[in-house]
């Protein structure tokens, strides 16, 4: 412990567009502007923006730049207890779900407290299926199991689904991610109609997330055809990037969607599209469950009516939010329905006061110094 403070060595991927990343890097703002309690230390061994960098360093974190990628694990072990040995970190917090236990296997005999954070329903590693799959698995299980001292989930369905697959941990915790309290943005309908040309009396029906096949934005464009088909004026926002964009433009163009449609990838202002809009749609598939839906906790939050499925977990309910989940296999036509019925519901949400419950950025960084300390 230096100078009365716990010093914790986060190892993550690296501070890109990562939400676990993203999550840790508006945890680390919170806690030095409130708390400051902690000296915070980051491994990174995958590709980071350097704004993100430049601005944990400006704030007082310290900074590792793996020269070599995890996968590399003899390598990568040596990286890390060399960081290790430099830092004298009170506690090293990992969080890379099964592959961190590959990784703290090379921190044996260190005096130092592990923990490893769950962030997923995917028992799965970067390796090629196959013998060394299987015994990497098998190191990996035994590891979390003998040499961390705390395994923490972001949800109850990543507990459940981690009991189901591997085994119960002795010692383990649940901890929701800390979303900060927005601004509410006057006008942000009116702002954000106009920026994108939307006539008064269309409908804003967004969706955010990654353009893959699990996040299901291909469904989000039938159920807009649906609407089409019925006579409803609406313009639908796409924001996000992923491998199925190119396939979602040519369905666009066959569903006859191309002047409903607005692509705008990704943008860091999200809180105005979730504000300016009627409703978020969010028609994830079932299997495998979402980790926790921080799109969903975000959307609420911001005010956002949201249609959502039951590949959501409902544990993401915010207090006086208006929400419903669905069965992601329903046809689009009952998709459909539902959000129309919802669209024409009254509905407000009062954003600066809203009660986050768990999810608030303040009670979260409470619940984790009061895990970091309790070690």
């Amino acid at each position: 412990m230096s100078q009365g403070k716990l010093t914790v060595l986060h190892v993550v991927e690296g501070f890109d567009k990562g939400a676990v990343e993203n999550w840790l890097l508006r945890t680390f703002l919170y806690s030095k502007e409130k708390e400051d309690s902690i000296n915070w230390i980051f491994l990174c061994y995958g590709n980071s923006d350097e704004a993100k960098l430049k601005l944990l360093r400006e704030k007082g974190a310290t900074v590792w730049e793996s020269p070599v990628k995890v996968s590399k694990i003899i390598s990568f072990w040596i990286f890390l207890r060399s960081v290790v040995s430099r830092t004298k970190p009170d506690i090293v917090h990992a969080h890379h779900d099964y592959l961190s236990g590959l990784y703290m296997i090379g921190l044996l005999g260190a005096p130092i407290k592990k923990i490893v954070q769950v962030h997923n329903t995917d028992r799965d590693l970067p390796i090629r299926p196959g013998h060394k799959k299987r015994i990497s698995f098998w190191i990996s299980e035994f590891a979390l199991k003998c040499c961390v001292d705390e395994i923490i989930f972001i949800s109850n369905v990543v507990r459940d689904y981690f009991f189901e697959k591997s085994f119960v941990p002795n010692s383990y915790k649940v901890l929701y991610y800390g979303v900060q309290q927005p601004r509410e943005i006057k006008d942000a309908k009116k702002i954000l109609k106009s920026k994108f040309g939307v006539k008064r009396d269309e409908f804003v029906i967004l969706f955010v997330g990654r353009l893959n096949p699990v996040k299901n934005p291909i469904k989000f464009l039938q159920i807009l055809a649906v609407l089409k088909s019925q006579g409803i004026k609406f313009k639908g926002i796409l924001l996000g990037e992923g491998n199925l964009k190119p396939e979602l433009k040519r369905l666009a163009k066959i569903l006859n969607l191309q002047k409903e449609l607005i692509n705008v990838g990704f943008t860091r202002e999200v809180s105005l599209f979730y504000q300016g809009s009627d409703i978020f749609l969010f028609p994830r598939v079932k299997h495998p469950v979402e980790g926790l839906g921080l799109t969903v906790v975000e959307a609420q939050m911001n005010g956002a009516r949201v249609l959502t499925s039951d590949g959501v977990s409902h544990e993401v309910t915010l207090p006086g939010s208006m929400i419903r989940f669905l069965d992601s296999e329903l046809p689009n036509e009952n998709w459909a329905d539902h959000l129309i019925e919802m669209l024409h519901t009254t509905f407000s949400y009062n954003i600066e006061n809203a009660d986050l419950a768990s999810f608030s950025l303040s009670q979260s960084l409470k619940a984790y110094l009061k895990m970091y300390n309790s070690l």
